[in-house]
């Protein structure tokens, strides 16, 4: 039993970690990019430096869509897995009364 529990201590980690990865991705890849682009257009095409400025604001922008998408989802997950918590709470206190029951009987 105690080989279960950490194996699953151990993917629930790595499935933090891989979370945590991802959304440092998902927050930087879109600043850097469009910075990158603006500056090529800026380059290209003689604009102001200007462009730079509402590239970045831009990616900001998207990299705060992104979190607040992950942090919503996040707060579902964690209701969920609170309900199911108490739901098996509440079923094994209901299991240990029947128990008691059984037992007096």
């Amino acid at each position: 039993m105690k080989n279960q529990n950490d194996f699953k201590n151990t993917a629930q980690l790595l499935t933090r970690v891989s979370q945590i990865s991802g959304l440092s991705i998902s927050l930087m890849t879109p600043i850097f990019l469009l910075a990158w682009g603006a500056m090529w257009l800026q380059e290209r095409f003689g604009l102001g430096d200007w462009i730079v400025a509402v590239a970045i604001v831009c990616g900001l922008i998207s990299a705060g869509v992104t979190f607040y998408h992950f942090v919503s989802a996040e707060i579902k997950r964690a209701e969920r897995e609170g309900e199911e918590y108490l739901r098996r709470q509440k079923e094994r206190s209901e299991n240990e009364k029947e128990r008691d029951r059984q037992d007096e009987a």
